[in-house]
């Protein structure tokens, strides 16, 4: 049985609307979901930024 992938809508931080399957056309993709309150998740979201601003800049969606 062959079950079609939900339709998924996200906006970036500048408003732009995305579907998650446009943003799966580029040859890489990060998806990570955060909080504010989470520290962790601030700690790892900038370390992940660093690396993929330096390696793929033309690449990055933040939504």
């Amino acid at each position: 049985k062959v079950v079609a992938n939900p339709t998924i809508n996200l906006v970036s931080l500048n408003g732009k609307p995305h579907s998650l399957y446009e943003l799966t056309l580029h040859p890489y993709l990060v998806l990570m979901f955060w909080t504010s309150w989470c520290y962790f998740c601030k700690a790892t979201l900038k370390n992940i930024n660093e690396n993929i601003n330096r390696m793929y800049q033309r690449y990055i969606y933040s939504l």
